[in-house]
């Protein structure tokens, strides 16, 4: 029964964006309606009102596709992420010359240990 009730919720919002893209948008821009789309969501909404069962197969396309834009997108934001900025922050640093990884390396350095000040616990910070 579940099955049946996420078809036909599925079929319903697929007629209604295909009545949304073959009637009220060509409607605002002031062109001729598409009656191919319109006809596309009648026979959704039909499917969805009677024969749900049907359904089923392109409602599980429909989330596969789902899955993997998903997957696509979340990569594509991510490196646009990391690329503006952690790579935006490197060149700053570059920029006035600071390196906070201490990745210049000295030829023959005397020793790789750095001295720090000691710190009271009263007052760590």
């Amino acid at each position: 029964m579940q099955k049946i009730k996420e078809n036909r919720f599925f079929g319903m919002i697929l007629s209604f964006a295909l009545l949304l893209f073959g009637l009220f948008i060509p409607l605002y821009k002031n062109k001729p309606s598409n009656v191919y789309l319109i006809a596309l969501a009648g026979i959704f909404l039909i499917c969805s009102l009677f024969f749900a069962e049907i359904l089923t197969k392109p409602r599980a396309k429909w989330i596969i596709l789902g899955e993997k834009l998903g997957a696509l997108n979340t990569r594509i934001i991510f490196t646009i992420i990391y690329l503006t900025v952690f790579l935006s922050v490197r060149l700053f640093f570059k920029l006035i010359k600071r390196d906070r990884l201490k990745m210049n390396w000295k030829k023959y350095p005397s020793t790789y240990q750095e001295k720090k000040e000691i710190s009271l616990f009263s007052d760590p910070f």
